[in-house]
């Protein structure tokens, strides 16, 4: 007959299974917080850029506008770091994509008008990034993302969707679920790049025209009604104006909504807590405030002020609003230092997001008015030769609160950006002690190579006939 354990037996056993049990709780706790750690101090898996053409940070709510412009934005506010006064290297597509792909000025990648073109000597953000072993991506609405403008270097493939303006994004967001898995199956880490068009005239409200007080795109509704407001030839009513920037805002009622949309397929395929997310625009654009209507042809703020919108793995560090000026051309080094790769030798010394505001933030801007051999700008010149004779190369730099614009028609005006956002009241040169201190930091600029020379020989921009194919322009509203 077997002999029974005692009970203090059985409580020794039960003493040793309960402290077994505690240990075992604290080491997987313990695992799991070291775990969780290691995991956030790693360097985000996958990148993606997405890129909002046309978006202007001052018509976002989530940036304080009025209107409820961004409310998905506002909501997940606190996984993302608001950049809150970034700004364009240039007021239209090629030479901010340029820059944001290689963190190079305009006056450095030469990617303008009078070329159009970015040169194979450049390295960009997808080159680097492929030989270091990511998927390299792309789907982009705007047909200016192309081989024949440069800015596809690096892409395994960048694939220019086409078809009705309004069903782009559509289109955009069906692709991305297969594209995604088609690359994680690979192994790779994940480079992806999307440019949406829906903030860019012709304005793609979608369903939000009616909450907005809108009809469709607007009155600005082709390029040759934008063309003759800017010049002046055709009245644009206080009526016309509201209605045109009620159809802008509607379009980012839309960006909002596509954002959401965006981030739930990331969601789904379980990158987004492994990716750095970032969201920002090329420029902004002209809604009648000045004359200019659009954009490419001035250097207003309107036009120069952009959001960035970044969020790291699992929200880490998301409420934060970095408030110093900065600029775009920051972005490309910063995304290289976020996922742990290595900054080329050229862009070693680059300022970062969070130091570009100790160096001087500018805009560069080439006009294609003044280039009278320019087969992209006949039809405007001749139609519109007052346009043409006052739109002029011309430089932005930033003093502190305070805002230079210098063109090649030996015109300056200063601003207070600060009491002036919207820039309606230039400033007395002789009344104001920061103008000759911005002049100085101008012209070291100019001596350094940060600006584009007014001259096309001293640029060194040759006069081509650039490859970009016409009809994309006039697609875009370039030309006509």
């Amino acid at each position: 007959m077997r002999d029974h354990p005692g009970p203090s037996a059985r409580n020794r056993r039960s003493r040793l299974r309960r402290t077994f049990l505690a240990l075992a709780i604290v080491f997987l706790v313990v695992a799991g917080v070291w775990l969780l750690h290691l995991n956030r101090s790693r360097p985000p898996q996958h990148l993606v850029l997405v890129v909002f053409d046309t978006l202007r940070a001052d018509h976002m709510s989530v940036y304080g506008y009025r209107r409820s412009t961004t409310p998905f934005l506002e909501s997940v506010a606190n996984e993302f770091v608001r950049f809150a006064e970034v700004r364009a290297p240039a007021p239209w597509t090629i030479p901010s994509h340029a820059s944001l792909f290689t963190g190079l000025p305009p006056s450095q990648h030469r990617a303008q008008w009078g070329r159009m073109k970015l040169g194979g000597e450049f390295e960009t953000l997808a080159e680097i990034l492929s030989r270091e072993g990511f998927c390299t991506e792309g789907l982009s609405a705007n047909l200016l993302l192309s081989e024949s403008t440069g800015l596809a270097q690096g892409f395994a493939s960048l694939e220019l969707v086409r078809g009705p303006w309004a069903e782009k994004s559509a289109t955009i967001l069906s692709k991305l679920p297969r594209l995604i898995d088609s690359r994680l199956q690979e192994g790779c880490r994940l480079f992806l790049f999307v440019n949406f068009m829906d903030t860019h005239i012709p304005y793609n409200a979608a369903s939000y025209g009616e909450e907005f007080g809108v009809d469709g795109p607007g009155p600005v509704k082709n390029a040759k009604i934008k063309w003759q407001i800017t010049a002046g030839v055709r009245g644009f009513s206080d009526q016309e104006k509201d209605l045109h920037v009620r159809a802008y805002d509607a379009a980012v009622r839309h960006v909002d909504e596509l954002t959401r949309n965006l981030l739930a397929i990331l969601e789904e395929k379980r990158i987004l807590d492994k990716s750095v997310i970032v969201l920002t625009s090329d420029h902004g654009d002209g809604l009648g405030v000045h004359p200019e209507i659009g954009h490419s042809v001035s250097m207003w703020e309107e036009q120069l002020r952009v959001p960035l919108l970044v969020r790291f793995p699992h929200g880490r560090g998301g409420g934060e609003s970095w408030p110093d000026r900065t600029s775009l051309v920051a972005l490309m080094p910063s995304m290289l230092d976020w996922l742990g790769v290595q900054r080329p030798p050229g862009l070693r010394s680059a300022a970062d997001l969070r130091s570009a505001s100790e160096k001087a933030v500018f805009a560069d801007y080439r006009s294609y008015f003044s280039e009278q051999n320019r087969k992209t700008n006949t039809t405007i010149r001749d139609n519109y030769p007052d346009l043409a004779a006052r739109i002029a190369h011309a430089h932005a730099l930033y003093c502190d609160q305070y805002k230079l614009i210098h063109d090649a028609n030996g015109n300056a005006l200063f601003f207070d950006v600060l009491s002036d956002p919207e820039e309606q009241f230039p400033l007395d040169p002789q009344s104001t002690e920061r103008y000759q201190d911005c002049v100085r930091d101008y012209e070291a600029a100019i001596e350094a190579g940060l600006l584009t020379p007014f001259t096309a020989e001293d640029a060194g921009i040759p006069d081509e006939t650039p490859a970009v194919d016409l009809e994309t322009l006039r697609t875009l509203g370039y030309v006509q």
